[in-house]
């Protein structure tokens, strides 16, 4: 006889939203938080009605992605409360017909080397529950802003894999006071949500 155990799961939250009409339509939730008209960019004149379903998977998205980041970084030994998360979502049609979704994720970290910060995007990667879920579904490539490292220009970045259980980043501490981890300064604040077209304030 096989037996099979099943993983133990604990459920921390649930969220609920409803629809009204579509990508033309509006989107509430039960509690009232969410209460919001839809622009539709496939609509001639309903582009800017409001967000569409693309940029509010980019804000949640960033916002989960941030949250693997900063507790990949706590696992390493520093810390990047103050790191800035951006999350390009896009609709890609395929050939047979059906559509799917393309993600860019872009990290920037100031005081960390590139290197660096390619290790800890591919780590949250791996532990971000909205990248799990898109895994094999969808394109997602992740971006190290080098203009925020430092650097000119953006880096795409290596798959990167863990093997040691209790990881260390070599070199990580900033350069500008060695032997001693300190947070990063504010671009923004953790949580924010912002959009190049400003839908979001």
């Amino acid at each position: 006889m096989t037996l099979l155990i099943e993983p133990v799961t604990k459920p921390l939250l649930s969220a609920e939203a409803i629809s009204r009409g579509g990508r033309s339509g509006s989107v509430t939730s039960p509690d009232g938080l969410l209460d919001l008209t839809l622009g539709n960019p496939l609509t001639r004149g309903a582009e800017r009605l409001g967000p569409n379903p693309e940029l509010l998977f980019a804000a949640a998205y960033s916002i989960c992605y941030h949250g693997a980041l900063i507790s990949a970084a706590k696992k390493f030994g520093t810390v990047a409360e103050d790191s800035l998360v951006r999350a390009r979502v896009g609709l890609v049609e395929e050939g047979s017909g059906g559509n799917r979704l393309a993600v860019e994720l872009h990290a920037s970290m100031p005081g960390f080397e590139r290197a660096q910060v390619r290790t800890l995007m591919n780590a949250a990667h791996k532990s971000c529950p909205y990248s799990r879920a898109l895994r094999g579904d969808a394109t997602v490539t992740l971006v190290v802003d080098r203009s925020f490292c430092g650097e000119r220009g953006a880096v795409r970045a290596p798959v990167f894999r863990l093997s040691d259980p209790r990881p260390r980043l070599k070199g990580l501490r900033p350069r500008s006071q060695p032997g001693r981890v300190r947070p990063l300064r504010a671009w923004t604040g953790f949580g924010a949500l912002s959009s190049p077209d400003e839908l979001f304030p």
